[in-house]
């Protein structure tokens, strides 16, 4: 299965492929993301494509479809025993991880629903990534999932970009 497969449900309808939540607005992206369950199953290397990114203070869209190239986060890793991870990047050539996180299952700070928390708050990392950084993540299908995340400004959460991840092929 490729993250360009598409699967249909229950209800006929099929779900989203990768390729699909790349010509998605914002507002269609959350509706994905209200509608998607809580993943369970996060073990190992996913490779991560940035969607959508708005960035205050003011707000506005930035079109990303040259940008992932330019961009040196590659995904996420995951080990799921420990209910932790890390940020995989790539620049000059040189693999590496960078910024570890935890995992729970938390009420999204989105809709309230079951999410899966990528909660940055460890020691070692910087204390903007520690307290002003968040990411939660649901799954759209099986080897793709959606995620959205922002920062704290003001004693407000602002949702400030989608991403999503996927199996390396």
């Amino acid at each position: 299965m490729t993250a360009h497969s598409t699967i249909p449900t229950s209800t006929g309808r099929p779900l989203l492929t990768l390729a699909d939540l790349l010509r998605l607005s914002p507002a269609e992206l959350d509706a994905a993301y209200a509608g998607a369950r809580t993943p369970l199953d996060l073990d190992g290397d996913y490779d991560g494509v940035l969607l959508t990114a708005q960035f205050p203070p003011r707000p506005r869209q930035f079109g990303v479809a040259g940008v992932n190239r330019a961009l040196p986060w590659r995904g996420k890793t995951f080990t799921a025993a420990e209910a932790r991870g890390a940020n995989r990047f790539r620049l000059a050539g040189r693999d590496f991880t960078l910024w570890p996180f935890a995992t729970q299952v938390v009420p999204s700070q989105f809709d309230g629903a079951p999410t899966l928390l990528v909660d940055y708050d460890l020691p070692g990392n910087p204390a903007f990534f520690r307290h002003g950084v968040f990411d939660e993540l649901r799954q759209l299908r099986p080897g793709l999932y959606l995620g959205i995340g922002g920062i704290r400004l003001g004693g407000r959460n602002r949702f400030l970009f989608h991403w999503a991840l996927f199996r390396p092929e």
